[in-house]
């Protein structure tokens, strides 16, 4: 599952039910997101996503052997 299956969930497949939370549950079910909003939320997400940094042995945990991280790094 992507952020935009998620995104077209909460705005166009929202279905009423007992226990939908009171934020969800309005006249017109859902975050009714237009398509360049949802790809407006994708495109500020991805920001967070730097897998240069994330790969980085540099930044890896300490406590892991040398060759643990470096495997890692690899994925």
């Amino acid at each position: 599952m992507h952020l935009r299956d998620v995104l077209d969930h909460y705005s166009d497949h929202i279905q009423p039910a007992p226990t939908l939370s009171h934020e969800l549950a309005s006249e017109h079910q859902g975050f009714q997101f237009t398509k360049t909003e949802k790809a407006d939320i994708v495109a500020f997400m991805q920001l967070f996503t730097d897998t240069t940094f994330i790969r980085n042995p540099q930044f890896a945990n300490p406590h892991l052997k040398r060759s643990t991280v470096t495997q890692q790094a690899g994925r």
